[in-house]
């Protein structure tokens, strides 16, 4: 039995691969599972013939899709002659709505798949236009997806939906041992340590994180011997991302002031600061270890997006920060009206209120941003009040862990109805 799986960002990849994994240790049917993916690093790990790569697909809206559009047209394509040539028994779509929308719309007039959505584009908006939802409910076999009223969204409309709870309860979670980053970084358990999470993607290596390191040595200043912590999920980003920082620095005349630092999980015991250069303030660009160092962290400046889910579940108090192009911020206001947005952080969007500071565009400048986090973070008590809410208000609604084995479970009975079909 052939199972595909669609997707078309990082985050979406290793959700994917974590599902891939999930189904073939509960699957218990006759007919052998094969795996094949529109996808990247994650799944072709997790056992995945890798069709097509999404690397640098990621985009942000409908500018960034405009701009790339030659790429994802021919990815698209491209697409439809490997589905159309050998079509999959199952095609698991995972998010990439503008994308996956489109595709389930030509699966479903061409070819015989049976089809999954995990985690439907707009799940996490409350309110959703059910005549849409409507439409696509027609195409979709099962939707799998993270949030309650997604699933009484979809029911609403007729369709068959599971609802399973948030993957990321169970893969948020440190993995190093208590002091161990300390030890590496050369730091006092009761120093302050900031984490900055410009995003992944080129565009906001290019917006946010210049920004973000200005206002770390506005933030040096205020509060000294503070630590900064930039992880990033892949290694292969570090040079990229340290040499960002050192033209910052150069720029600022700061160089002097702020040491950069690079620090790799799988060379972390073989790591020691010299103690004279502890009351320093540190740039440490570190790769491997994302979940370890907001956990270290007293709080977190992060780019709108999945980390500062990943950051509320870990309960650390946020400023949520969002630049891009004149044309994308003009796309977002349009939107924000379309879509009845309040908010850019998703975890303001699922309470429903502003707990964590956001700003945008012009207003995520170094001296307002530094000012909002030695604010939160000379402020023990607004730190707890913070972390508290995001605990009760965010995390709380993310469901209980075992989402993605849940999720497994939800396709069983499709894998099932596909297996008896075959030996009909």
């Amino acid at each position: 039995m052939q199972i595909s799986f669609i997707t078309g960002e990082p985050s979406g990849d290793r959700h994917a691969a974590k599902l891939l994994a999930a189904i073939r240790s509960r699957y218990t049917g006759k007919e052998p599972l094969a795996f094949s993916a529109v996808g990247g690093e994650s799944l072709s790990r997790a056992g995945a013939q890798i069709l097509v790569s999404t690397e640098d697909w990621g985009v942000i809206g409908i500018v960034e899709a405009v701009l790339r559009a030659p790429k994802l047209i021919w990815g698209f394509e491209r697409v439809k002659r490997i589905l159309a040539a050998a079509p999959p028994d199952l095609v698991v779509l995972v998010d990439y709505g503008e994308f996956n929308v489109r595709l389930a719309k030509w699966i479903r007039s061409h070819l015989k798949s049976k089809i999954c959505y995990y985690m439907p584009p707009g799940s996490w908006r409350r309110h959703q236009s059910p005549s849409e939802l409507g439409e696509l409910a027609k195409l979709i076999d099962l939707f799998i997806t993270p949030f309650v009223w997604s699933a009484e969204n979809l029911k609403a409309v007729g369709a068959n939906v599971a609802y399973v709870g948030h993957p990321l309860v169970d893969q948020v979670v440190p993995i190093l041992r208590p002091g161990q980053l300390n030890a590496a970084l050369g730091i006092a358990a009761s120093a302050h340590v900031v984490s900055m999470l410009p995003g992944s993607r080129t565009q906001e290596v290019t917006h946010v994180l210049p920004v973000l390191v200005q206002a770390a040595i506005r933030i040096s200043r205020a509060v000294p011997g503070v630590q900064f912590l930039i992880p990033l999920s892949a290694a292969s980003k570090v040079d990229e991302v340290v040499n960002v920082v050192e033209d910052v620095l150069g720029r600022e005349n700061a160089a002097s002031s702020i040491d950069v630092r690079r620090l790799l999980a799988e060379s972390l015991n073989d790591v020691r600061v010299p103690a004279e250069r502890r009351i320093t303030s540190t740039i440490t660009v570190c790769a491997g270890m994302t979940y370890d160092a907001i956990d270290r962290s007293d709080m977190v400046v992060a780019t709108s997006g999945t980390v500062t889910l990943e950051a509320a579940i870990l309960a650390k108090p946020m400023v949520i920060v969002y630049r891009a192009s004149r044309a994308m911020e003009i796309e977002w206001h349009l939107r924000k009206r379309f879509l009845h947005i309040d908010h850019i952080g998703l975890p303001n969007i699922l309470a429903e209120r502003r707990i964590c500071p956001e700003l945008m565009q012009d207003e995520a400048n170094p001296e307002d941003i530094s000012k909002l986090v030695v604010d939160i973070l000379t402020d023990d008590v607004k730190r707890r009040k913070i972390a508290t809410e995001l605990t009760t208000e965010v995390a709380s609604r993310l469901g209980a862990p075992g989402a993605v084995d849940r999720a497994a479970v939800a396709l069983l009975p499709l894998l099932s109805s596909l297996e008896t079909h075959a030996n009909v």
